[in-house]
């Protein structure tokens, strides 16, 4: 899935870079507005992943914690082994990385459809002191 958003980012990205250098400035804001509402589309697709892979690990944790006991060994407690997170780190599992690059991507659209809809308004209104004066 990720694989998919970033293609799709990178290339919303790219038409909103070549949409401001052409000064097409409406068009890349309206594009940037594109991008934020796919990456949050992204965002909740993730979110639904991530809510099942914990129903598995809670399903799957109490017979790995059986087998352990039944082999004398903690190595097959895999869910309880894989959600210890080392002190220290902030952005450790998958899902913690994806919204930080969700986050970043988002306000960069953000940022771009701002800086669009401004280019374009103060286009649209000096044509209209053209016109006026």
């Amino acid at each position: 899935m990720i694989r998919f958003y970033v293609i799709a980012a990178g290339g919303i990205a790219a038409g909103t870079g070549y949409l401001l250098i052409s000064h097409e400035n409406f068009l890349a804001g309206a594009l940037a507005v594109i991008g934020a509402i796919t990456t949050l589309a992204f965002k909740r697709l993730d979110k639904r992943v991530s809510d099942l892979v914990k129903l598995g690990e809670e399903a799957l944790s109490p017979e790995q914690a059986k087998m352990g006991a039944a082999l004398t060994s903690k190595a097959f407690e895999i869910c309880r082994l894989a959600a210890a997170k080392p002190s220290g780190v902030h952005f450790y599992t998958y899902g913690e990385n994806f919204r930080l690059l969700f986050a970043v991507i988002a306000l960069g659209f953000a940022l771009v459809a701002v800086i669009g809809f401004a280019r374009f308004g103060e286009t649209y209104v000096a044509q209209i002191c053209r016109l006026i004066g």
